[in-house]
């Protein structure tokens, strides 16, 4: 009788551990992260005048099929809440598994953001001329912002980019995983 009672009680602490493992890895994923750098737990947004409303980068296309893409898209929800999503792509050769992730943060981060693209002076970076370089089977990047109001500045290896563009976009990708809670 004691004997079947110590089975009964390791199975009883085994299925509890295996329970509180599980929950431990489902909130380790949880998809609102309201703890990260230019983030506040209060999540309000001034929508008034122009406002950032998306930033996309995408890098790929090079002969290993590879396809990376980070989006951040700020909207307004019906009753005037901001809504800021993180969308993650990650595909690093042609036969790879891709890692999809949707992230849901505070609106935060797309102040943040804005002040980076404020200190490079991105804004000013329009209608940048082609260049002359062609090369069908090379890796290409897009990267654009997009306010509220219908402005978008776009920035891409087919464009003669400024010096600091290249920086600007890295130092932007980076923040908005870090606020996401992405490790590459």
């Amino acid at each position: 009788m004691t004997r079947n009672l110590a089975r009964i009680i390791v199975l009883i602490i085994a299925a509890a551990a295996v329970a509180f493992i599980g929950m431990i890895l489902y909130f380790r994923h949880r998809v609102t992260v309201p703890d990260r750098p230019g983030m506040v737990y209060e999540d309000t947004f001034d929508f008034s005048g122009t406002w950032l409303h998306r930033v996309y980068y995408y890098h790929g296309g090079s002969e290993n099929g590879d396809s990376y893409s980070v989006e951040l898209v700020l909207d307004k929800t019906k009753d005037g809440s901001p809504r800021t999503v993180v969308y993650y792509h990650n595909k690093p050769y042609y036969d790879a598994k891709p890692v999809d992730k949707e992230i849901v943060c505070t609106s935060g981060v797309v102040t943040g953001v804005q002040e980076i693209v404020d200190r490079y002076g991105m804004t000013d970076w329009k209608d940048l001329p082609e260049t002359d370089l062609i090369a069908l089977d090379a890796a290409h990047m897009n990267f654009r912002l997009e306010y509220s109001d219908g402005t978008e500045i776009r920035l891409g290896s087919d464009l003669e980019m400024p010096g600091e563009a290249y920086d600007a976009i890295e130092e932007i990708r980076a923040y908005i995983l870090l606020c996401a809670g992405i490790e590459e």
